[in-house]
């Protein structure tokens, strides 16, 4: 999993969820770990490969999930973000939806629900999902990192540009 070298004409932001990935930019290579957000500028030669693949954990926990759909929620929602990783947006799209039915609340769900809209061009969908969570925790930077990725990819860049510019001024451990 990953992304071959190219050049895009706007900056990129790269969110490591889980694991390790290896990200290269302008020739210069560095390992992102889980909880690390990486600028990738316009216009410079970039490219990212995933440390560890997620389709057969995604296949086994989407089993486990259809035999028992009762775990708790952090397990729950665990699952349901590896069946994601493993492309299976559909399931785990099925998934998180189940569980905001059971804890509407459920901050983490919600964006991983945002995530996966976003990954499979359900933008106004996900940026509705992050609106939801941003009214209660208005400073979530991950919310907003998704809000700025579904901007940049429905065109509106500047509205995107002023959003990733905003968490990098905020960010102490910003890193690139």
């Amino acid at each position: 999993q990953g992304l071959s070298e190219h050049t895009a004409p706007f900056d990129a932001v790269v969110e490591v969820l889980d694991g390790e990935a290896e990200i290269t930019v302008g020739g210069k290579k560095s390992v992102a770990k889980a909880g690390e957000t990486v600028l990738m500028p316009a216009n410079v030669p970039h490219a990212l490969a995933a440390k560890k693949q997620f389709n057969m954990a995604a296949e086994k926990y989407e089993k486990a999930l259809a035999l028992s759909p009762r775990f708790p929620a952090d397990e729950w929602l665990a699952m349901a973000t590896v069946i994601s990783w493993g492309g299976k947006n559909k399931a785990a799209r099925r998934e998180l939806e189940a569980l905001l039915v059971q804890e509407p609340a459920n901050i983490p769900a919600r964006l991983q629900l945002a995530r996966v809209l976003l990954w499979t061009g359900e933008f106004d969908a996900a940026i509705g999902k992050v609106e939801t969570i941003l009214t209660t925790q208005p400073g979530n930077r991950q919310a907003l990192i998704v809000k700025a990725n579904a901007l940049r990819l429905k065109g509106f860049n500047r509205d995107a540009d002023r959003l990733y510019k905003a968490l990098i001024t905020q960010a102490d451990d910003f890193d690139v």
